[in-house]
């Protein structure tokens, strides 16, 4: 008998002591639920009613001796009404679910984790491989702009003297201006 069948099983109980006025006695078995669930042992109804009393002591009393004697509680019908065993059953199995997937897309995080891990690693040793190749040069760099730099500022090329400007003045005065309308042409 397998979670759901017990749990209905187990609902019949409930259904079955909400229905009757003084409970039951076992070794008493009802034959409606023998049709409904089959061969039926009485210690399976025992062990199912010392399961119902498990789960939840409010839901039905129970008195245990040489006959057990099951009778309903005001708890019965509101724990049947909110589903009872089966929607409890149900409601686990949607957890079982959950963790189960849950569990899955663990597992698919610790793969990406190593593959990330691995590119990283290889990603690092590269990185250690080049680091000082790739900082001479650019120490080299770096000194020969400091050189260029101060080149520019100690031999300034280009930088005209008054006396230079003043003879390139006298130089654009002797020659005659340009015509603009043959250039235009």
């Amino acid at each position: 008998m397998d979670g759901l069948e017990r749990a209905k099983l187990k609902d019949d109980i409930l259904r079955l002591l909400q229905n009757m006025k003084h409970g039951i006695s076992l070794p008493y078995i009802p034959p409606h639920l023998m049709e409904a669930h089959g061969e039926i042992s009485g210690y399976m109804i025992k062990s199912i009613l010392l399961e119902i009393y498990e789960f939840d002591p409010m839901i039905m009393d129970l008195k245990m001796g040489d006959y057990y004697y099951a009778q309903r509680t005001q708890y019965t019908e509101p724990f049947l009404a909110r589903g009872g065993f089966v929607k409890q059953f149900e409601d686990a199995d949607i957890e079982k679910q959950k963790k189960i997937i849950e569990l899955e897309e663990e597992a698919k995080d610790k793969v990406v984790q190593r593959r990330k891990n691995k590119h990283q690693a290889t990603l690092a040793k590269w990185q250690v491989k080049t680091f000082w190749w790739l900082f001479f040069i650019g120490i080299i760099g770096g000194g020969y702009s400091i050189y260029q730099i101060a080149d520019k500022i100690i031999n300034p090329k280009g930088v005209v003297t008054k006396e230079e400007f003043e003879q390139f003045k006298e130089e654009l005065a002797k020659r005659p201006a340009p015509v603009l309308k043959d250039s235009i042409k």
